[in-house]
């Protein structure tokens, strides 16, 4: 069952008991990437974190069924440029492929 499948949702609750020994498991994992990324310059960072969210993007899809392709979806994410202001700029030149 989804978060949003259940019947409090938006309003739920949890033991917080239960929860932080896997929140502090999850943290003790996290570190050594978090400590890896810390070392990358900008660039690779970015170019890390972009596959990241790629893999990602393509996995919530497929949970919902959508099975998007790719490349498409590569190259949109490579039209968004990221500013180290963080602001988001996209780039006008997209096209629908029509």
């Amino acid at each position: 069952m989804w978060v949003w499948e259940h019947d409090n949702w938006p309003d739920l609750s949890y033991d917080a008991t239960r929860v932080l020994p896997h929140l502090e498991k999850c943290v003790q994992q996290i570190a050594p990437l978090k400590t890896l990324a810390q070392s990358l310059s900008f660039e690779s960072r970015l170019d890390w974190e972009s596959a990241i969210l790629l893999d990602e993007t393509l996995a919530t899809a497929g949970i919902e069924g959508e099975q998007l392709d790719k490349r498409q979806v590569s190259i949109f994410s490579n039209s968004i440029s990221v500013l180290s202001s963080g602001n988001v700029t996209v780039i006008p030149h997209l096209t629908s492929g029509n």
